[in-house]
């Protein structure tokens, strides 16, 4: 009897032990799998936060582009009043250039669809800083590196053979995304 009382005794602390050490060893592996949420849902945010810097970026750029414009219009007016009618801007683009690396293109995009596809085939192209499509006006805003002119008109082109008109230009095919 004194065997089976020392028998049982031992068999309680050995699976109370095992227990704890199933226990510890639980919550060790919650810790783990929490400290990996973390890590994952850190790298989440920092993507999300990357991403909206960047898109903050494109419009401060379309925005200080536009507020060149309005600043060089002004200025040419100023110029054409005191007798001097030279204009820096580029013929074929007659809402484009707010400096000679900034370019506007007037076009028929509306929708969001249609100004996902011309700023990711724009963004690609190489020497492009930055790209800014607004569906509500139709206008493009590109910030290239550097005054390229055949950049330009690869620009236009690309636009116009992804069913868009480009400045005035009637798009090269009748596929629209928009429609």
């Amino acid at each position: 009897m004194k065997y089976l009382i020392t028998f049982i005794l031992l068999a309680f602390c050995i699976n109370t032990n095992a227990q704890s050490f199933k226990d510890i060893l639980n919550r060790k592996k919650n810790e783990i799998v929490q400290k990996a949420k973390n890590k994952v849902e850190n790298k989440i945010d920092n993507k999300i936060d990357n991403t909206i810097d960047k898109g903050l970026n494109g419009i401060d750029d379309a925005v200080s582009g536009k507020k060149s414009k309005k600043k060089r219009n002004s200025e040419n007016n100023d110029t054409e009043a005191s007798g001097n009618t030279s204009s820096e801007m580029p013929d074929y683009n007659d809402d484009a250039a707010v400096s000679s690396n900034e370019i506007v293109i007037s076009t028929n995009i509306k929708c969001q669809k249609g100004k996902e596809l011309i700023e990711e085939l724009i963004r690609d192209k190489r020497n492009v800083m930055s790209v800014s499509v607004d569906s509500g006006t139709g206008k493009v805003y590109v910030s290239i590196s550097n005054d390229d002119d055949e950049l330009k008109e690869n620009i236009l082109k690309l636009i116009s053979e992804n069913g868009f008109s480009a400045n005035g230009k009637q798009p090269k095919t009748k596929t629209n995304v928009c429609k």
